[in-house]
């Protein structure tokens, strides 16, 4: 393996063939589904027509016929629903499949066949469905959100060293939002409510001195447009309530198979008891705080002080202790951070030591440790969810963290 790595481990093409078979007919199942594929196409073009019939309904209720309204609701709840349900069912199910028959094969023969170039041994579990508990997130000070979606947990110990490791859906994430922000948003649908209160009693004088029937309507259009309502005509909540299992299991599929962020989160090889972070200079999506300098003086931070421009230069830092954090980022440290942050070539990563924990966490524009069904290559999708447990389960000797030193116990 690469001098990234510090370990050995069995080569690919040994893992591959102990899940080939299963991975193949896994790939060749969900390939009917594909978007590119002519039943693929139909079932996209079936959806697409249902949700303009659905949404083309709602917005004519109260202007048209009601029977032709329900008709088309009713079409296109079927256009969308059905094959939105087929879709659903047949990635869950190959989902299933893959992580019961590759995924988890492929990490036993990893377990089993990884060791550290010094002896140490790896001994971990893989829950599909576990989680990184919530205090673990919070403790690491850059998640945006602590009750994320998560998958792929893998938990155990590399040496003397304890890791976790999971899979957070970030895409998914909820960023807390400020107190003053919540009042602002309040205001506002306030006074939304207000002026639509104030429509509806003019709409409602009108219609009583002139008894018009287009002034009718527009008083019945008005009254399906409440703030918050949601389309609260009869048809409206039965459209709604009807979508309801289609919409949670299409955002349960997004959720197994959105973008990740890789958090990784092991003992320290040294004690300490302040806080010190990195957190990428790059823009950041809502997987990572944002660390301003007021906010950071809140917390009593401030900024780090170091020389490394390779580490100033990818990242913010700051630091409840100048010369702790001087000795936790030794050289070689951050000779092992420079050289992770080249290798995964992205450019939201953050690190922090917090509690006595090293955290990482690497935001990724895919799916990681999942099946790609977007690829019709098996063996390539399998050797990338290889590359990265190979990658992720050998942080802890890239970082050197089973040498206990000075005041460690």
């Amino acid at each position: 393996m690469s001098g990234l790595h510090r370990v050995d481990v069995p080569e690919f093409e040994q893992v591959w063939a102990q899940v080939a078979a299963p991975a193949e007919d896994i790939s060749r199942q969900a390939s009917s589904l594909r978007r590119n594929s002519p039943l693929g196409c139909l079932l996209t073009l079936s959806m697409m027509l249902g949700l303009v019939l659905i949404l083309g309904g709602i917005f004519l209720l109260g202007s048209v016929d009601g029977l032709i309204v329900a008709g088309a609701i009713g079409a296109g709840l079927l256009l969308l629903g059905l094959p939105a349900l087929a879709v659903w069912r047949t990635f869950a199910k190959a989902s299933a499949r893959h992580t019961a028959e590759v995924v988890t094969p492929l990490f036993e023969q990893l377990t089993a066949g990884m060791s550290s170039r010094d002896g140490a041994r790896l001994s971990a579990s893989y829950a599909p469905d576990g989680e990184v508990p919530q205090q673990v997130l919070r403790g690491a000070g850059f998640i945006a959100d602590a009750s994320v979606p998560q998958e792929d947990l893998i938990a155990g110990r590399f040496g003397e060293t304890e890791f976790l490791l999971g899979d957070l859906k970030w895409e998914l994430s909820e960023p807390p939002v400020s107190e003053e922000s919540r009042e602002q948003a309040q205001e506002r649908e306030a006074r939304r409510e207000r002026a639509w209160a104030r429509e509806e009693r003019r709409l409602s004088r009108e219609v009583r001195r002139t008894g018009e029937e287009r002034t009718a309507r527009e008083l019945r259009g008005h009254r399906m447009s409440r703030p918050g309502g949601g389309g609260s005509s009869v048809l409206g909540k039965q459209a709604a309530k009807a979508l309801k299992p289609v919409g949670e299991g299409l955002q349960g599929m997004n959720a197994s198979l959105g973008a990740s962020l890789v958090f990784f989160s092991a003992d320290f090889h040294k004690e300490f008891a302040s806080r010190t972070y990195l957190l990428p200079r790059a823009e950041k999506p809502q997987a990572l705080r944002r660390q301003s300098a007021e906010g950071a003086a809140e917390l009593g931070l401030e900024p780090l002080r170091l020389e490394d421009t390779r580490i100033t230069d990818f990242f913010h830092g700051w630091t409840s202790d100048q010369a702790e954090a001087r000795y936790l980022l030794t050289p070689q440290l951050m000779d092992a951070i420079s050289t992770l942050v080249q290798r995964l070539d992205s450019p939201h990563i953050a690190v922090s030591f917090t509690g006595t924990r090293m955290n990482v966490g690497v935001v990724a524009k895919t799916n990681r440790f999942s099946a790609d069904f977007g690829s019709p290559d098996a063996e390539a999708a399998a050797r990338e969810i290889y590359d990265d447990l190979v990658l992720f389960l050998s942080l802890t000797e890239h970082f050197d963290l089973n040498t206990r030193i000075w005041t460690k116990r």
